[in-house]
């Protein structure tokens, strides 16, 4: 989300304040970036749970679990972590839209006055009370690890692990096929042995 704010044009800016007339004739409106305006802020929390398919679960070396982001903003795939598709993504985006719906009143002030990575603690934490300071430290942890491919290179990374887990599996049947012939080979052996 501070990706999609900070990507705004620092130019673009919007009157806000009330539209009343006093008077005197004169209006009371402030010219302030659209960036960090409470309405462009309110749009980008609205559409928040619509990108949930742009993420996906991953394990914690303790075991936990964490969301990151497998399709980047411009589109590269996640690579460096085991990422896994949710199980259902209707309760997952019901949820967050439950989240955004409780806390929006307090995530949009947070959001106008925070200019740096600490609003996953300020609003996870502090605000909402649904993760702890070791999650945010998995999280940024594994987030460390990803490294972001164009698509076609992901595809050919996946393609290429699928390749050699084929590979390995054709060799575990070719062993048990082998092992089987072997077994095969005895009781032809002593198919034979009967019939002298």
């Amino acid at each position: 989300m501070l990706h999609e704010i900070n990507s705004v044009d620092p130019k673009l800016r919007i009157q806000v304040g009330s539209f009343r007339i006093d008077p005197q004739g004169n209006q009371k409106l402030n010219d302030i970036p659209l960036a960090r305006s409470e309405v462009h802020l309110y749009e980008k929390l609205e559409g928040i749970c619509t990108n949930l398919q742009n993420y996906a679960l991953s394990t914690t070396a303790e075991g936990g679990s964490v969301y990151l982001r497998k399709v980047s903003s411009s589109g590269q795939v996640a690579t460096g972590v085991n990422l896994q598709s949710f199980g259902d993504m209707g309760r997952f985006e019901h949820t967050c839209h439950n989240l955004v719906e409780d806390h929006e009143e307090d995530i949009i002030p947070a959001l106008q006055s925070l200019t740096n990575e600490d609003y996953h603690e300020i609003i996870c934490i502090d605000l909402a009370s649904v993760c702890t300071a070791k999650n945010i430290t998995e999280f940024e942890d594994l987030k460390r690890k990803l490294t972001y491919t164009s698509e076609a290179e992901g595809n050919k990374a996946a393609s290429d692990a699928d390749n050699l887990k084929n590979i390995h599996l054709n060799d575990e049947d070719d062993d048990e096929n082998d092992d089987q012939d072997d077994d095969d080979g005895k009781s032809s052996d002593d198919d034979h042995r009967n019939e002298l």
